[in-house]
């Protein structure tokens, strides 16, 4: 069992979610086509900022014991890959926002932001999950986006809603979460990707 949550856990890491929610979004939620090369663009941004630099990032750290494990067991070793994190999203946001003048696609990446952010703070009292916290936030986008998506989004809410079962699965598998920490981070994920995208989807800020 404990080799399946492993696998369970590697293929729905963190740093894999917000490139699969970009492309989730330009290939069915907007409603304004995005040249190839933009498309390819952005996608190339959120892989850089969001797994490559953070990954760079995790190991560095490692290598100069500032962690002792990439796996970061404790809430205070995730500290400072959560704060980078967050720096590496507002890079994603500034250098997206250049090309994009699709305002909802800008929005993903604030919410991404707010994720984060949500997450660090909450972390500073308690171990969330972060692997939950991330299927949570695609979930909350797909939710809050499902309106102006090009198919029925019923059938993947509901298939997303299944792998988060399976990942908050491995994680209690692994003994790596408690049940709170696994509700925690998901309810933190969903929560404030739904919030913060309906906020600024109803054009409050739409200077931003």
């Amino acid at each position: 069992m404990k080799v399946l949550a492993n696998i369970i856990s590697y293929v729905f890491h963190p740093l894999f979610m917000p490139v699969i929610a970009i492309a989730v979004y330009l290939d069915f939620m907007c409603f304004v086509e995005t040249p190839p090369r933009v498309y390819q663009f952005i996608i190339v941004v959120m892989l850089a900022c969001t797994l490559v630099f953070p990954l760079i990032t995790i190991f560095l750290m490692k290598s100069s014991k500032v962690i002792t494990s990439v796996h970061m067991p404790t809430k205070e070793e995730r500290r400072w890959p959560l704060l980078f994190g967050i720096l590496f999203f507002i890079m994603a946001y500034m250098i997206i926002k250049q090309v994009s003048s699709v305002n909802e696609l800008n929005y993903i990446t604030i919410a991404g932001i707010s994720t984060l952010v949500v997450c660090y703070v909450v972390n500073l009292l308690y171990k969330l999950s972060i692997h939950m916290a991330a299927i949570g936030g695609i979930t909350g986008m797909m939710v809050a986006y499902a309106p102006q998506a090009d198919i029925n989004m019923l059938y993947v809410i509901v298939g997303m809603i299944f792998v988060a079962g399976l990942i908050g699965f491995a994680r209690l598998q692994l003994s790596a979460h408690n049940s709170g920490q696994v509700a925690a981070g998901y309810a933190a994920g969903f929560v404030s990707q739904y919030v913060m995208l309906s906020f600024l989807s109803s054009h409050i800020l739409k200077s931003l």
